[in-house]
């Protein structure tokens, strides 16, 4: 090949890069514009939760379960208490 024949190929070859590169970033926006459309909604539909109410819940129902837990714990104490009583 000579000399004019490799710039040629070289032109030809820069032109089709940048066309790649060119559509290449027209995918990434496009990929950007839907990542963006998606987080939007998630954004939308967690601010429609009312947390509030659902935290509400759910500590009434840890509040419910401590004390559940802590009357077992008090009734176990008790039990080994009696069982033991003679070493202490």
């Amino acid at each position: 090949m000579d000399k004019e024949q490799l710039k040629e190929q070289l032109a030809e070859t820069k032109a089709k890069v940048q066309e790649k590169i060119a559509h290449l970033t027209e995918l990434a926006k496009e990929g950007v514009a839907e990542a963006k459309e998606e987080i939007q909604e998630q954004l939308a539909y967690l601010k429609s939760i009312d947390f509030g109410d659902e935290l509400e819940k759910l500590g009434e129902e840890a509040s419910e379960e401590f004390q559940e837990l802590k009357a077992k714990a008090a009734t176990a104490i008790s039990s080994l208490k009696e069982r033991f009583k003679d070493w202490f």
